[in-house]
């Protein structure tokens, strides 16, 4: 369609409407129709697809109201770009052999066994996994010991980075021997 086409009636147009028919829809009645919002009816009447009028309402401003025969127009238009799921068949049994499902059964079982572990912990579940004091961590992260990404206030560790944090923390280092003489201690 072309431009938004726009009239005030007044008393005279009033035939013309009754002419027309006066089963033009308002606003929110259009919109009601297509399933839309109000906004997009006044956008769908500002490209041309709805011709409308205003009506002009006693003690108040005039409204629009839009005509029936383009809303139905406009709903079986989108009506068609509407792509419907294709028919399924009702009795539909996926055919395994029984290897196949012996690997399925096996896969899922494996999937309940294993935990979920994450790529990135807060700072409350690392001092859970590690066993060290949140403050202690906290203190690593902010003295860049522990690498960590900072999401707003939260503070996300890699797992990984924790777990090499926490080796480092506790490696034994050899305690040297102690060199006895043969007069007594060294």
């Amino acid at each position: 369609m072309g431009t938004a086409t726009t009239e005030v009636l007044n008393d005279a147009d009033a035939a013309r409407l009754d002419a027309r028919g006066a089963d033009w829809l308002t606003k929110q009645q259009a919109a009601d129709a297509l399933g839309v919002s109000t906004r997009t009816i006044q956008q769908l009447a500002s490209e041309g697809k709805l011709h409308t009028l205003r009506r002009a309402v006693e003690g108040g401003p005039p409204i629009s109201i839009y005509d029936p025969e383009d809303v139905q127009k406009e709903r079986e238009r989108r009506m068609r770009a509407v792509v419907l799921p294709a028919e399924r068949k009702e009795n539909f049994t996926p055919e395994f052999s029984v290897s196949q499902l012996l690997h399925l059964h096996a896969f899922a079982d494996k999937i309940r066994e294993t935990e979920h572990h994450p790529l990135n912990v807060t700072l409350a579940e690392a001092t859970q996994m590690s066993g060290l004091p949140r403050k202690y961590l906290r203190a690593a992260v902010d003295a860049g010991a522990l690498p960590a990404h900072r999401y707003g206030r939260r503070v996300w560790i890699h797992r990984a980075d924790l777990e090499a944090f926490r080796g480092s923390q506790f490696k034994l280092t050899p305690v040297a021997q102690p060199q006895w003489s043969e007069g007594g201690a060294a």
